[in-house]
Formats: C-alpha cells, sequence, structure tokens
C-alpha cells in the first residue's frame, strides 16, 4: 500500500509506546498525536493522552487547528485544567514527551526561541513553551519534517532544552524520527542513526545533517507501515493531514 511520510514516522513512534503511559503531545503535533492514537488501538491500549496537555484521549478526528479548545469536545474522554496539566509536567509523572525545535544538536538538546544572537534574532519562535519540563519526563521522542543542515546542527543558538548535556538522573530523549531516518542515542547521548527509510541512503542522511552521526557499519530499513496499521490511521484522519504533510 502506498503511505506517505508523515504515516510512516507515526507508525515508528507507535510501536516503540508502552503500555500504561501518561503520554503529552503539544500543537501542531499531528503526528504524534497520530502515532498515540494509533497505538492505544493498536499496541497499548492502556495509554493516557493529553493532547496540548488538556484534551484527555481524543478519538476519530486527528483535528487541524489543535489550538482550539472546541475542536475536542465531541472527540476526548474529559478536560483537565492547565493548572492541572503543569502538576503532572512538574511531577514527574509524565511517561512520554514529544518535542521538536527549529534546531537540534547532536545531544538531542531543542532550540525553539531564535535563530542568532538571541539580543537581535534573525528569527523569533515561539518561545521554549514547555520544553523546560522535559528534564522531568520519563521518556522523550523528537519529531520534525525538516532533516537538514539548518535544523540539525553542531551548536545551537539558544538552549530551550539541553538532551543528554542534561544532568543526572535527568533522561535525555531517546528517539529522534525525521522524513529521512530514525536515530537513537549511543552511550556518550551521541546521536546515531538507527534505520533509513525506503527510498533514502545513508549518504542523504549525512548530506543532510550539519554534524558527524554516529553511524552503525549496518544499517537497516525503516518498517514500513502494514495495512493494519494504515487502516487505523486513516480512519481517524478524516481532513487527510498525514497525506497533504506529505
Amino acid at each position: 500500500m502506498e503511505y506517505s511520510t508523515s504515516e510512516l514516522m507515526a507508525c515508528v513512534f507507535s510501536r516503540e509506546i508502552e503500555d500504561g503511559w501518561l503520554t503529552i503531545v503539544g500543537n501542531a503535533s499531528w503526528v504524534p498525536l497520530a502515532s498515540l492514537i494509533l497505538a492505544k488501538e493498536l499496541y497499548a491500549p492502556n495509554i493516557t493522552i493529553l493532547s496540548l496537555g488538556y484534551a484527555v484521549n481524543p478519538v476519530g478526528n486527528i483535528p487541524w487547528d489543535m489550538g482550539d479548545y472546541m475542536v475536542y469536545k465531541d472527540i476526548c474522554d474529559a478536560f483537565i485544567t492547565f493548572e492541572d496539566v503543569f502538576d503532572l509536567e512538574e511531577s514527574g509523572d509524565i511517561d512520554l514527551f514529544f518535542a521538536g525545535g527549529m534546531q537540534i544538536d547532536p545531544y538531542g538538546g531543542l532550540n525553539l526561541v531564535c535563530i542568532g544572537d538571541w539580543q537581535k534574532p534573525k528569527v523569533r519562535g515561539p518561545g521554549t513553551i514547555g520544553l523546560g519540563y522535559l528534564p522531568r519526563a520519563k521518556n522523550i521522542y523528537i519529531w520534525t519534517h525538516s532533516h537538514n543542515k539548518r535544523v540539525f546542527v553542531e551548536r545551537l543558538d539558544f538552549h530551550s532544552y539541553k538532551g543528554h548535556r542534561g544532568l543526572k538522573p535527568f533522561n535525555g530523549p531517546r528517539l529522534v524520527v525525521t522524513n529521512l531516518c530514525v536515530m537513537d542515542f549511543n552511550e556518550e547521548g551521541w546521536m546515531r542513526l538507527r534505520s533509513i527509510h525506503p527510498g533514502v541512503t545513508v549518504e542523504q542522511v549525512i548530506e543532510n545533517t550539519g554534524f558527524k552521526l554516529d553511524i552503525p557499519d549496518e544499517v537497516p530499513q525503516t518498517e514500513p507501515p502494514t495495512k493494519e496499521e494504515l487502516e487505523i490511521l486513516r480512519r481517524n484522519d478524516k481532513l487527510e493531514i498525514l497525506k497533504k504533510l506529505g
């Protein structure tokens, strides 16, 4: 079956989610939300999904405007307050936090604040937002549709989250999924290539990464979506957002 890269990314994440986890996704996180909906139906039925933190277990349709409170009113189990969300994030009870950044460094550090000098930036981002709570999450998965040297950089212009440079016992990220490949981290906390998506070469990944990746001798191909996975994703993506994202 034909599939989009976004559908492939969602399937990769869904297979990594463990049953019983309390999970959270932020705004414009269509791929992570799709992966959680898929995992809840197929792999991990007892997870709890917090979309934007306040919408509990949304199902049936991935919304285009994830920041619109009203789109969730008929598709989720309940709402909780932002005060409760902040308490959960600070408590260390979040099992999985999805995150992204305008820049991503080899340790999984993230920048969502600015490109260039922060006093006179070339580009302003949305701000650190929830990334300040990442060190309290038990598992962190990073995602981006833009695997290029502008995003994957040796050094961040601003540290919204330090990744594996952070102090122990806080957790660094475990997984990075992009439009080109899947990556994890070696024992030193440095980003390592785990698999390449169908149609992508290792050389393409190297050419589009602004630092030297840890590359094993053999790099397998990312397992494509199954027919069952695609059927579940598309049933819950009536607006075909994952198809439109590519």
